[in-house]
C-alpha cells in the first residue's frame, strides 16, 4: 500500500507513461520504451518486469517482449514470452516471475503460464480454463488467478497455482 508502479494503457493509442506511487500520491517514473497496453506486469517499483501486450490497438500487434524497470527508467530484455499475447497479467518479481492466460490468439482466452528466472522464459502448468482480463497476484509458486472473461461472458471463478499446476478455488 505504500509502493506501486503503474506503466503503459491506452488512450486511442498505447500508452508509454509510468506511474509511481509512495502511499499518498502518484507521480511520474520513467517512460516505456515502446507505447503498450494489457500487458502483463510484475516485480516492484524498483524492480519492476513487464512482458506482452499490445502495441496497437487490439487485435492487432500482441508482443513477446520482455522489460525491466529499474525504478527509473525501462530497458529490453533479450528473453521473449513463448507465445506473444495481451490482456494478460501476472505476479512474482523480477526474477521469479509468471505470467498466465491472456489473449493468444485473438479473440479466444488462453490458459498457458509461463515462468520467468530472471533470464529466460518456460513453460508452466495450463490453467483449467482460458481467460483474459483478470485478476492476478501472488508468486510465481504460489498464484492467484481471478475472474476475467472466456470466449465472452464474465467469469467468477479462481485458479492457484503451486508453481506446477493450477487447481480451483473459490468462486
Amino acid at each position: 500500500q505504500n509502493s506501486a508502479l503503474a506503466a503503459g494503457g491506452i488512450n486511442s493509442t498505447p500508452l508509454t507513461c509510468t506511474e509511481e506511487y509512495d502511499g499518498s500520491s502518484w507521480s511520474s517514473g520513467g517512460n516505456m520504451i515502446t507505447g503498450k497496453s494489457s500487458g502483463g506486469r510484475a516485480g516492484t517499483q524498483t524492480a519492476g518486469l513487464g512482458c506482452g501486450g499490445y502495441a496497437g490497438n487490439a487485435p492487432s500487434g500482441p508482443t513477446s517482449s520482455t522489460t525491466e524497470y529499474d525504478g527509473s527508467s525501462w530497458s529490453l530484455h533479450p528473453a521473449s514470452l513463448t507465445t506473444g499475447r495481451g490482456a494478460l497479467n501476472g505476479c512474482g518479481t523480477q526474477t521469479a516471475a509468471a505470467v498466465f492466460g491472456g489473449q493468444a490468439p485473438y479473440p479466444g482466452p488462453g490458459n498457458a503460464t509461463e515462468e520467468f528466472n530472471g533470464s529466460s522464459w518456460t513453460n508452466g502448468g495450463d490453467l483449467n480454463a482460458g481467460r483474459r482480463n483478470y485478476f492476478g497476484a501472488g508468486t510465481q509458486t504460489a498464484a492467484l488467478c481471478a475472474g476475467g472473461y472466456d470466449a465472452g461472458a464474465a467469469m467468477n471463478e479462481s485458479e492457484e497455482y503451486n508453481g506446477s499446476s493450477w487447481t480451483a478455488g473459490n468462486t
